[in-house]
């Protein structure tokens, strides 16, 4: 059996209860049995507080309740300080081996990690959010739902800001309501995909910011394309529409090597008007998506390739690693408090409980 010590706590003499309704003193009504609430383990030992909590009867909050005491939040058995403790090693193990390593239930991580994005997204800044990154995840593949997310992308400081269920138009339009019209006003460059849904709220909601579909969705759409081609071709035995789609797809790369935005432009032109002659019809489909969102693949230019996707394929990477590690969440909130906790950057207390 793992060695315990158990620290006795008493209250002061003639030092009243605190309600836990108002924050107030109040006039002690009876005494509790004594309860244990585990805190951080010492050099490998459990340690628990052991108290008896008071009730207490205050007329102005017309209730009797039980105290309120520093080291714990609410009727949780678990101090704050071993909450935090349990949510810092969750930041490097699974919560099962967090569990397992420090003698308690996965719930009892969960619980832990819940606690410090709470106060994390309570208290985090929202001040210097100019650029953003939209994209949408696949969350459980089998049922295909997904998640909208939104990162902040700025130099030298990215981190998870917003999570929505489902990648409709109400989902997003959601963030920028949360988000608000102050910072909403701030933000200057958004980079995406091409979904429609994205396009037309970020559209209605930011015109004035510079909207950014980066290379690497449009590759990999070109890419698709190619793959779609190869797969009919070899199925008819044939390979000149391969070989043709193959050079179209080489060939866009010469896009993005362009300074000028003029000669970017018109080579944009005459790819899209090749692709859609070749009548190879998934190239010629891209070609026509791209004529469309002509303006918004140049934006990529006018950003002086500055403001780009590759972030957040970077954050949509550790995302998925953070969601494959969590085998087994099927709760949206378990997978959303998981994902802050990875990425959100939240802030941490200072000092997770004080005594008096």
């Amino acid at each position: 059996m793992q060695k315990q010590l158990h620290i006795k706590v008493r209250p002061k003499k003639r030092c009243k209860g605190v309600c836990s309704i108002c924050l107030l003193p109040g006039p002690t009504y009876d005494t509790l049995e004594e309860r244990r609430f585990q805190f951080v383990p010492l050099w490998g030992i459990v340690v628990f507080f052991l108290y008896a909590m008071r009730r207490i009867a205050w007329a102005k909050c017309k209730a009797v309740v039980v105290e309120r005491v520093p080291w714990v939040n609410g009727k949780e058995r678990v101090t704050t300080s071993f909450a935090s403790f349990l949510a810092s090693w969750a930041k490097r193990m699974s919560w099962k081996q967090v569990a397992v390593t420090f003698g308690v239930s996965w719930d009892t991580v969960y619980t832990a990690v819940k606690m410090a994005v709470a106060y994390g997204l309570k208290h985090r800044s929202l001040e210097g959010v100019t650029e953003i990154g939209v994209d949408e995840v696949m969350w459980r593949a089998g049922k295909r739902k997904y998640l909208t997310v939104v990162y902040q992308i700025n130099e030298g400081f990215r981190r998870l800001l917003w999570i929505g269920k489902d990648r409709k138009k109400t989902t997003l339009d959601a963030f920028f309501k949360w988000f608000g019209r102050g910072p909403t006003s701030g933000l200057q460059a958004i980079a995406s995909d091409m979904w429609e849904p994205f396009l037309s709220v970020i559209a209605a909601r930011v015109p004035w910011a510079l909207h950014v579909l980066d290379r690497f969705h449009i590759t990999a759409n070109v890419n698709k394309a190619v793959d779609k081609v190869r797969a009919e071709e070899a199925r008819a035995l044939a390979h000149l529409k391969t070989v043709r789609a193959y050079l179209l797809k080489e060939g866009l790369r010469k896009l993005w090597g362009h300074f000028s935005i003029t000669l970017a432009s018109g080579f944009l032109f005459d790819w899209c008007r090749a692709a859609k002659a070749s009548r190879i019809e998934p190239l010629a489909k891209v070609a026509r998506t791209l004529e469309k969102k002509h303006d918004l693949v140049l934006n990529w230019f006018r950003a002086n390739a500055a403001i780009s996707s590759g972030a957040v394929e970077g954050l949509n990477n550790k995302l998925k690693v953070i969601v494959r590690r969590a085998y087994g969440f099927r709760s949206y909130d378990v997978t959303t408090n998981a994902l802050y906790h990875g990425m959100g950057h939240l802030p941490e207390p200072a000092f997770p409980h004080r005594f008096c």
